[in-house]
């Protein structure tokens, strides 16, 4: 009767999540002129003086696409507290005070890892990364010829949102590792050890997915770097936590 009563109460969260989805889609959809707003502020706020506050497209379907596209993407972003709350709700009953208090723990983690991610993408990655791109427009009377941007609405849409999506994908990370400490897969003592390597991946990871520009990747590194010692710092008060249970 309980695995029962459990595979029904999946399929009921399961149906209040797709409801949810669809709901999100036809809102965004009635409000798809703000939404692109929200994507494409970054751009318009540049401070180039030949930049011209419009976008271009050479398809008849691109806007269409473009539409489907965001309305989907971002219903899927604002579904995942509800999601993460079902998940709550439904693991609740069924686990120790210790392990429920460790899934809100994790729930916290993950979603401060979320919004820091679009914080992060929205106000410093995109900004830098556009400034330095249009720096390449070179217009000039005295030129022999010139280099004029046209943006193109779809490119740059998409690229926003497959940049967002790899990054709140490398923030939930932490949680990964978090989990494993949890069951004992990795330590602390191996995080530490192993800190010049990390700092290589995040240096990486800050060249892969920020603008060519050394100031934009530093930027992106530190941040990722301040992230992890906080990081290791809850883990170590975690540690001490856990050792009293």
């Amino acid at each position: 009767m309980d695995i029962f009563y459990s595979l029904k109460e999946i399929k009921y969260r399961f149906l209040y999540i797709i409801f949810s989805y669809l709901l999100n889609c036809i809102v965004l959809y009635f409000y798809i002129n703000e939404l692109i707003y929200i994507f494409i502020l970054p751009l318009l706020k540049l401070n180039s003086i030949n930049f011209s506050n419009y976008f271009i497209f050479t398809g008849i379907t691109d806007i269409f696409i473009v539409y489907l596209y965001l309305v989907l993407l971002c219903s899927l972003y604002l579904l995942y507290p509800f999601i993460i709350y079902n998940i709550k709700l439904f693991l609740k009953n069924s686990l120790y005070f210790y392990e429920y208090k460790f899934l809100l723990y994790l729930i916290i983690l993950s979603l401060f890892f979320f919004m820091g991610s679009i914080f992060l993408l929205y106000f410093i990655i995109l900004p830098l990364s556009w400034n330095f791109f249009i720096s390449f427009e070179n217009i000039s009377e005295y030129n022999i010829y010139n280099i004029y941007f046209e943006s193109k609405i779809d490119n740059y849409l998409f690229l926003c949102c497959n940049i967002l999506f790899y990054i709140i994908l490398i923030f939930q990370l932490p949680v990964i590792v978090f989990i494993l400490i949890w069951y004992r897969i990795l330590n602390i003592s191996f995080l530490f050890k192993s800190k010049k390597i990390i700092y290589i991946i995040f240096l990486l990871i800050a060249t892969l997915f920020s603008s060519p520009d050394i100031i934009s990747q530093l930027i992106v590194f530190f941040l990722l770097l301040i992230l992890y010692e906080i990081f290791i710092y809850i883990l170590l008060l975690f540690n001490q936590y856990r050792s009293f249970i």
